[in-house]
C-alpha cells in the first residue's frame, strides 16, 4: 500500500485556473442550454463548502446575486431578510457551484478585528520560540479570494465595525 503526501498534490493543483462552462450545466433552474457560459475555478479549492444538498434557490434572487457575482468590480453585497430565509444558504449555493473558496464569520458582539484579520502567535520551532504570523478568515479571503461571508454582521461591536469599513468598501 502507498501513501500520498496530500499536501504535495494540493501544491500542485492550481487553484486559480479559471475554465468556461456553460451555465444551465451549473445553474439548470436559471439558465437553458446554449444561452450564455460562466467562467468558474476550474479546481475545487481546500476552502470550499458544501452547500445544502436539499436547497433550491429562487431564482429572481439568484439571478440577482449572479450578476452581482459577475460584475466587472465585485463589491461588497448585503442580503437581508428573517432568520431563516436562505440568505447564507443562497451564498454557498453560489460558491459551491463556482468552486469559490468560502470564509465564513459568524459574528458576535465578542468578535475583534484580529479575529478576522489575523495576528501573531508564538510557536515553538528548532530555533526556539518564533512568532508566526496566524490569518484570519478575511486575511485567508484576500489572499485566495472566493467569498467571505460575515453571517449576522448587525450583532457587530464598534471596534469590529471600524476594521470592516475598508474591507466592506472593497479597499485593500
Amino acid at each position: 500500500m502507498t501513501t500520498t503526501n496530500v499536501n504535495a498534490v494540493q501544491n500542485q493543483i492550481d487553484f486559480y485556473q479559471i475554465e468556461e462552462v456553460c451555465a444551465s450545466l451549473i445553474f439548470p433552474d436559471v439558465y437553458q442550454p446554449g444561452q450564455v457560459k460562466l467562467k468558474r475555478r476550474a479546481n475545487r479549492h481546500p476552502d470550499c463548502l458544501p452547500s445544502n444538498p436539499d436547497y433550491v434557490p429562487d431564482q429572481k434572487t439568484l439571478r440577482r446575486v449572479l450578476a452581482w457575482w459577475f460584475a466587472p468590480r465585485l463589491k461588497s453585497l448585503g442580503l437581508f431578510g428573517e432568520t431563516g430565509t436562505g440568505k447564507t444558504d443562497m451564498l454557498l449555493y453560489v460558491a459551491d457551484r463556482l468552486n469559490e473558496p468560502v470564509y465564513l464569520v459568524k459574528v458576535h458582539p465578542a468578535l475583534m478585528p484580529e479575529d478576522i484579520e489575523g495576528c501573531k502567535d508564538l510557536a515553538t520551532s528548532p530555533a526556539g520560540i518564533v512568532s508566526k504570523n496566524s490569518l484570519g478568515l478575511a486575511a485567508k479571503a484576500y489572499r485566495n479570494g472566493g467569498l467571505l461571508i460575515l453571517d449576522e454582521v448587525d450583532k457587530v461591536n464598534a471596534p469590529l465595525g471600524c476594521a470592516l469599513h475598508g474591507l466592506v468598501e472593497g479597499k485593500p
